[in-house]
């Protein structure tokens, strides 16, 4: 008998949660008889006392349900972790509570992972009742990812997610600070498997995730995972380095033909410039170079992943 372990963070979802419960029960009693013993683990990730208690109330009265309480709101991604860094199963899903995604997929998630993958991901082929600015920029965010990016990515596709053992594992013993978890999994190059699906509006009430949380959120990804810092002032140092010489050209072509064409001076100060334009950007480099390689060290990332 294998452990599957569903884990939804909560943020006050009063509207949503009666609901949620019910179709995860349904799922859970689809799954009987195929070898897989389904549990649930909420993350309450701030939640006011009130839905604590229904949400812990739940909990006990409906076996397979768990719950953890964290002491303020930390956040999506953390809270994910949080779930992640409790589980000993064999496998974990993550999924929002908001009922944007349907829990029906649990089903096929499984069904895939018992075929072999160790990690498949629901990928949304629409995307109901969004607006067009958060569609443009979830679109050009996975254009500007993958150009930077040393590994592919899976676009349109979120934490809804199902990860092998050894994936959770991997979690657990990296000590990064704030992870971009989605990219991270993606960064392992797990035997992965896509569905693709419709994304529904949220089921109730307000989304808990606003626009600036979500910038934040990609900012993020880019940086911890991305060399867009490094390479986008490589590129600044190449076109210096042409206006430079371009510049310099200029410059003695001026004074060896053209003595009188420049104002007295001015050749001098502008090679001043120049020089400590070119020994800024090489300084900034060598920074940008070295503060990666120090936060891959120090949030104990590999070199390379086996297979297992």
């Amino acid at each position: 008998m294998k452990n599957v372990e569903v884990i939804i963070p909560l943020l006050n979802e009063y509207e949503s949660f009666g609901e949620l419960t019910k179709r995860l029960k349904v799922v859970k009693d689809s799954l009987i008889n195929e070898e897989v013993e389904l549990k649930v683990t909420f993350v309450n990730d701030g939640s006011d006392n009130d839905f604590k208690l229904i949400v812990n109330n739940f909990c006990k009265e409906n076996i397979g349900f768990n719950c953890i309480n964290l002491t303020r709101n930390f956040g999506h991604q953390n809270a994910l972790r949080a779930g992640v860094e409790s589980s000993n199963s064999d496998a974990a899903i993550f999924i929002d509570g908001d009922l944007q995604d349907p829990p029906e997929l649990i089903i096929d998630l499984i069904k895939y992972w018992q075929n072999g993958f160790h990690h498949v991901v629901c990928v949304r082929k629409s995307r109901k009742k969004e607006s067009l600015v958060k569609k443009l920029t979830a679109k050009y965010y996975y254009i500007i990812f993958k150009k930077f990016a040393n590994f592919e990515v899976t676009k349109n596709a979120g934490d809804f997610r199902l990860i092998d053992k050894w994936i959770i594992d991997e979690i657990k013993g990296i000590n990064e600070y704030d992870l971009y978890l989605r990219g991270f999994i993606e960064s392992l190059g797990a035997k992965f498997k896509k569905i693709y699906y419709t994304r529904d509006p949220r089921f109730g009430g307000k989304a808990k995730y606003n626009y600036s949380q979500s910038i934040k959120l990609a900012l993020n990804g880019l940086f911890s995972l991305t060399d867009i810092v490094s390479k986008i002032l490589n590129w600044l140092l190449f076109v210096s380095l042409f206006i430079t010489f371009v510049l310099v050209i200029y410059i003695f072509t001026s004074v060896l033909f053209f003595d009188n064409s420049l104002v007295r001076g001015w050749a001098s100060i502008m090679m001043v410039l120049m020089l400590v334009l070119i020994t800024q950007i090489f300084t900034f480099i060598y920074i940008s170079f070295n503060l990666r390689k120090i936060n891959n060290q120090t949030s104990n990332k590999k070199n390379y992943q086996i297979e297992k």
